[in-house]
């Protein structure tokens, strides 16, 4: 269609015909390029926009999903959001439904639930919510979904999923905040923040030099901070962290050691020394500190003689593909009263609950607590600081969210001897089993008591064979002696916490004992001139297994803390005469404590160790004189927080 234009225009006059506006540029008319843009709500370019050394100016938002180029930035960037930001660290958060918060990035295990994020004064981070429905704030309560807001220099605080949130942590920032869903109370956690200026406990000095003397690699050391309180030092966890007080969490170091003994991955057999040896059945608990602990297929990691435990500490990953062993190396010891021990160099006493070990929930948003590296050592004076490390622990984590692990003082009781009467050729009792209970976070867990000795009873007084005993939480207790009772002379029953094994009795004038019982030594089966076989040497010892990561037992890896074997009968040529078995001895402890996963895909042995064998006669056949076999001990796992 034609249009008629005004005639005679003046310069810059404007025409509209058709939706369309016209300026005349004093010879012809143009279209209006700038009334078409703002007439179309919606213009768009057929082509690359040249802006020809202008500007774009003006009031309102550029949206670009893409990528914006430039060589120069003006203004101060107070508004911007993540623009031209250089963090420190980052990480991802998901959800666990609506109970955890899972952290991806720096520091922790990747899917981590509500774990303890450590930040340094004076950096930059940057959390990526992408969890879905669940606002993530930085406040200053743990589990308050009406918790006050931190806001000191936050962008994007309760940043919703999708919305990265930007921290920049002030100088003057708390020493331990936490992080909130706004929606979930238990999905929580607790950040602590490392810097301070310190001063050592006892020293007039506060130079740098003065306070990390002797300190910078001594895990576990206080000090005191003006203004802040007293701080543990954690190598592993990045320094100084402040010590809450009773109202507060229990202060974020570990309890996995500081890593002294390096990475372990075995190229053959390790049998460690045990230090402080009392005797050949009693001696120090064996601590060891590793970044990492592997055991290979077809080593055994063990130690040399009986003694209180293997404790092994790991900042990483256990894996087992080896034997991991106590099996017989269980302690002749009192743990209740060391004046009564014959091997009284170790001066501590086991509290009456036992050797209580207390763990933080994993998930529960609180820390754990550090041991002083002078007390790891079962071997560092004064000797048995293992203890004092347990009080420690145990004093801090008190009252706080989490696990308690008792192992009983006294282990499970033995088993009785079998009687003189009414029956010939009886079998010993087997020992009790060992207690492995749980009730609110309150496990208890025990030793496995000694068997009974078998009784061969023919002809005889009618006397009965030997008892077998408790042992205590550092080994399984021991078996008692089988009998065969021609002589007027009962059974011989195995010493308490451990002890000996019950000897075979009584040989009389035909020379037909019982077998020993299984101890720390076994029982002698050749008691007063007899022909039964002694008692296995040794019961189920201690095994402890703390490790920040995963803790896994491969295909044909192994964990033992059996008892041995009671003494077995010779098999005396006269087959219308018997000999009794001894009792088997009692199995130990395994403690897992994992901050990662746990697998077993091999075998953790448990049990007590098998009443020895009698010698059949009188028409019994299999024999029904054997000893009893020792109780089972107590195997746990648990997950703890990291």
């Amino acid at each position: 269609m034609a249009i008629t234009f005004p005639a005679n225009p003046s310069l810059n006059d404007t025409f509209t015909s058709g939706g369309k506006t016209f300026q005349w540029n004093g010879t012809s008319w143009t279209v209006n390029q700038e009334a078409n843009i703002l007439a179309d709500t919606t213009p768009q370019l057929g082509g690359n926009l040249d802006l020809n050394s202008r500007d774009i100016t003006g009031t309102g938002d550029i949206n670009v999903t893409g990528t914006v180029t430039a060589t120069s930035f003006s203004g101060d960037g107070s508004s911007l959001t993540g623009a031209g930001t250089t963090t420190t660290a980052e990480w991802t958060l998901g959800a666990d439904g609506s109970n955890h918060y899972t952290f991806t990035g720096p520091g922790v295990t990747a899917g981590a639930t509500d774990p303890t994020i450590y930040l340094t004064r004076g950096q930059t981070y940057k959390f990526k919510n992408r969890s879905g429905g669940h606002p993530f704030r930085i406040q200053t309560s743990f589990q308050n979904t009406s918790g006050t807001a931190y806001n000191d220099g936050i962008v994007n605080n309760a940043a919703g999923n999708g919305t990265d949130l930007y921290w920049e942590v002030r100088n003057d920032t708390p020493d331990t905040l936490y992080y909130q869903c706004t929606s979930h109370t238990n999905m929580s956690g607790r950040i602590n923040m490392i810097s301070g200026e310190s001063k050592v406990v006892g020293l007039t000095s506060t130079t740098a030099t003065a306070r990390d003397a002797g300190i910078t690699t001594a895990t576990g050391s206080i000090i005191y901070v003006p203004d802040v309180g007293m701080q543990v030092y954690s190598g592993a966890e990045g320094g100084w962290k402040t010590v809450a007080d009773t109202a507060a969490p229990p202060p974020d170091v570990n309890y996995f050691g500081n890593g002294s003994d390096g990475a372990f991955n075995s190229a053959g057999n390790v049998t460690l020394n045990v230090t402080n040896k009392n005797g050949s059945f009693d001696g120090d608990m064996m601590v060891k500190q590793y970044t990492s602990f592997t055991l290979n297929a077809g080593h055994t990691f063990t130690v040399d003689q009986p003694c209180r435990g293997l404790v092994i500490l790991c900042a990483g990953d256990v894996s087992i593909s080896g034997t991991l062993s106590m099996a017989h190396k269980g302690a002749y010891a009192d743990a209740a009263d060391n004046s009564t021990n014959p091997n009284a160099n170790i001066i501590t006493t086991v509290p009456a609950n036992g050797l209580i070990w207390r763990f933080v929930r994993n998930g529960g948003g609180q820390g754990a607590f550090t041991p002083d590296a002078t007390h790891l050592n079962g071997a560092a004076p004064p000797s048995g600081d293992i203890y004092t490390w347990l009080t420690q622990q145990n004093t801090l984590l008190s009252g706080k969210g989490g696990y308690e692990v008792r192992m009983s003082r006294q282990g499970a009781a033995g088993g009785d001897g079998a009687p003189g009467a009414p029956t010939q050729n009886e079998n010993g009792q087997p020992g009790t089993n060992g207690t492995n209970n749980e009730s609110s976070g309150l496990y208890t867990m025990q030793t496995g008591g000694g068997g009974g000795g078998g009784n061969g009873n023919w002809p005889g007084p009618n006397v009965p064979a030997g008892t077998g005993s408790y042992g205590s939480c550092f080994g399984g207790g021991s078996g008692g002696g089988g009998i065969r009772s021609y002589n007027p002379n009962a059974g011989h029953s195995a010493g308490i916490w451990g002890g000996p094994g019950g000897p075979g009795d009584d040989g009389g004038t035909f020379n037909y004992c019982g077998g020993g019982g299984a101890g720390n030594p076994g029982g002698n089966g050749n008691q007063n001139g007899g022909t039964a076989n002694d008692g296995g040497a040794g019961t189920g010892g201690l095994i402890v297994i703390i490790a920040k990561g995963n803790v896994t037992v491969n295909n044909g890896g192994v964990i033992d803390v059996r008892g041995n074997a009671g003494g077995s009968a010779s098999g005396h040529p006269d087959g219308n005469r018997v000999e009794a078995g001894g009792g088997g001895s009692g199995a130990g402890i395994c403690l897992i404590a994992h901050g990662g996963t746990h697998t077993n895909s091999g075998t953790i042995h448990t049990a007590g160790g098998a009443g020895g064998v009698g010698s059949p006669s009188g028409g019994h056949s299999p024999a029904t004189n054997t000893g009893g076999a020792g109780g089972t001990g107590s195997l746990r796992a648990i997950q703890i927080d990291v």
